[in-house]
């Protein structure tokens, strides 16, 4: 099985970091695992640690006492799936620590999302536990004719 590697940061300093790694379990019935291939990584995040205690932010991906996972919000790819309703390919979007991989329970599926069944999450607001089903978008030409342009300059 592979390894996952995921940022730990320190609760009480941000500047402090380490990378963790440990091997991705087998996964239980309905269980599907995703690889986070993209995420957005902006001020937000630096408040969601600043944070963390008052909002509660650090139990959203529960670590040891002083480390956290800063949450981010992130694209993945299902690439294991024992679920009968997720296939493997699908893409999601959501809520993730900044980790390689996550294992999740789909629960509530509808063709547009599914709701996560993690015990510890279900205190979290629902936007938070809600995990987007995503399908690829055709490419768009966003050019403008240059006989639509007008070019009379007033």
């Amino acid at each position: 099985m592979s390894k996952c590697q995921e940022l730990w940061i320190e609760r009480g300093n941000l500047r402090c970091n380490k990378i963790c790694s440990k091997e991705i379990p087998k996964l239980a019935t309905d269980q599907i695992l995703v690889a986070i291939d993209k995420f957005a990584l902006t001020s937000n995040n630096f408040t969601y640690g600043l944070t963390g205690d008052t909002i509660d932010y650090w139990s959203y991906f529960p670590t040891e006492e002083q480390w956290g996972k800063i949450p981010v919000w992130a694209c993945d790819n299902v690439i294991e799936s024992h679920s009968d309703d997720i296939k493997v390919g699908e893409r999601l979007w959501e809520f993730f620590p900044m980790r390689s991989h996550v294992i999740l329970t789909p629960a509530r599926i509808r063709d547009d999302q599914f709701a996560g069944m993690a015990e510890r999450r279900f205190k979290l607001p629902s936007l938070y536990n809600h995990y987007r089903r995503t399908t690829p978008q055709p490419i768009k030409n966003y050019f403008i004719e240059s006989s639509n342009i007008d070019t009379e300059v007033q």
